[in-house]
């Protein structure tokens, strides 16, 4: 039974929601890989682009909250019957300390301090909270960092089960794959033609059109948000005017695109997490609503 099942939440539009809300996070923090990734690739601070799409996603997410919510008034969706503030402190003991590692999150991203360090900070101080507050042991909290949390209470299990360090080893591999495939193609050459008429094609249309269109032709191909954000960045990095621009564009492309396509771990795991079936992407409304707005009003960076 899917968790969406299991709180009487119709698993179709919970799938869409998540989506949307998965990839408004994903392009937004400071904590997330690929706002890290396109940062790395395009040699800019990791701030100023989140700075710069959340001026670009104002009115996207703004329309997605709204639809949501006709959705929630119109009674498409059940009335959940999970007890979640009883089944929580059953389980946990939800000192106001336990908010402390993601306070450090907020107000270190928000000082601007580097991520690895926030990232280590919080670690630190949810490891501590683990051992003095929640009664962990060293040895139970080795296991659960490295194979994951896997609670005893069944109704907790179908929340909060996973993670780990061994569930991002796929992961891990795929992203050792695909910047070797990139670097292959960066020092062959091979994508030199490709570039040159996508230089061409962004004159005639727009930049961010050629960007979205590569972005979605390259994340159908590979199936993963990475390979997809490299590949466009090498293909469209030579004509850009504004590294700043660039990044904002991949992160307005790439990153949401990928999530669009059946196949693709970026929509494919989320959905396979809470039980939803592909049709849970018709209902993903700011992965339409993104691009179209930037097609239609493309968000121009001040270059700093």
């Amino acid at each position: 039974m899917s968790i969406a099942k299991a709180n009487g939440i119709d698993p179709t539009f919970t799938g869409g929601a998540i989506l949307s809300g998965i990839y408004f996070g994903d392009r937004c923090s400071p904590m997330s890989t690929s706002a890290l990734l396109i940062s790395e690739l395009t040699q800019t601070d990791i701030y100023c682009n989140i700075k710069n799409m959340f001026k670009s996603t104002l009115l996207p997410f703004s329309v997605t909250c709204l639809l949501y919510a006709l959705l929630g008034f119109s009674g498409t969706g059940n009335t959940g019957t999970a007890d979640l503030y009883a089944l929580f402190p059953q389980n946990f003991d939800l000192h106001w300390t336990t908010t402390i590692p993601a306070l450090l999150i907020i107000i270190l991203s928000l000082c601007k301090v580097k991520v690895r360090l926030t990232m280590a900070a919080s670690i630190i101080t949810g490891s501590l909270l683990c051992l003095f507050l929640q009664d962990i042991t060293p040895a139970q909290l080795g296991s659960i960092m490295f194979y994951g949390f896997y609670p005893a209470d069944q109704q907790l299990a179908q929340i909060l089960s996973g993670g780990g360090i061994i569930s991002m080893f796929t992961v891990s591999v795929i992203i050792i794959l695909s910047s070797a495939y990139a670097g292959i193609f960066e020092a062959t050459g091979f994508l030199n033609t490709t570039q040159a008429r996508l230089a061409q094609l962004g004159e005639k249309i727009t930049p961010y059109g050629s960007i979205l269109l590569t972005a979605t032709i390259t994340s159908m191909a590979t199936c993963n948000q990475t390979l997809s954000s490299i590949l466009t960045y090498q293909l469209h990095k030579d004509s850009a005017d504004n590294m700043q621009q660039l990044a904002l564009d991949l992160e307005n492309s790439t990153i949401v695109v990928a999530a669009l396509i059946p196949w693709s771990i970026a929509c494919a795991v989320p959905l396979a997490t809470v039980g939803a079936g592909n049709a849970s992407i018709l209902f993903a409304f700011y992965l339409y609503l993104l691009p179209l707005y930037n097609l239609w009003r493309p968000y121009k960076v001040t270059p700093v």
